[in-house]
């Protein structure tokens, strides 16, 4: 059930004490390099696909429209939708009704580099005419990890402060540390 496709680093993760408490969403604001803050969502959804096999584990690239829309397809594929493949399928819609019901099971959906608030705002360009942010339910069941260094969208993504957890930059000793293990 774990379809992230990216493998832990070898190297490990500094600042693995980091607590993400899983909420309907979250968010993670990162004030490191792209694949910094990428590889503490891939650690951190390795994590929880080895404590909790049962739950489905989603990744998103969301850099651009396109990559989320391919992901929306990816989660379509891998729970097998049975309307995905007809030619004017709504495909964020399948997966957003997937994912709103309860039956189908737990689920984290990891949205990883989510800098451009027109890939979930805008509606340019979109024969849908709907932003892809209506397409993040809200579940019980369910929770939604962003990755971004936007502050302002993640507000506008997870609906205000309560739910985001800030990561700041890292301690010297700490990125030291790290250093050392390259």
């Amino acid at each position: 059930m774990f379809q992230a496709g990216w493998p832990r680093s070898p190297r490990g993760f500094g600042r693995c004490g980091v607590r993400i408490p899983l909420e309907h969403h979250l968010e993670l604001n990162l004030e490191l390099t792209a694949s910094r803050k990428s590889q503490l969502a891939i650690e951190y959804a390795h994590r929880i696909a080895s404590e909790q096999s049962d739950q489905w584990i989603f990744w998103v690239h969301a850099g651009t429209k396109a990559r989320v829309e391919e992901g929306f397809q990816a989660i379509a594929d891998a729970v097998k939708l049975p309307d995905r493949k007809q030619a004017k399928a709504d495909i964020p819609q399948l997966v957003y009704s997937w994912l709103s019901n309860e039956r189908n099971g737990r689920w984290i959906t990891i949205l990883d580099s989510a800098d451009d608030r027109d890939v979930f705002y805008s509606t340019a360009n979109s024969v849908k005419s709907k932003p892809l942010a209506v397409c993040l339910p809200q579940s019980r069941n369910g929770s939604i990890l962003v990755t971004t260094r936007d502050m302002d969208l993640a507000r506008r993504l997870t609906g205000g402060d309560k739910n985001i957890v800030e990561v700041g930059a890292m301690a010297q000793t700490d990125a030291l540390s790290l250093l050392e293990k390259n």
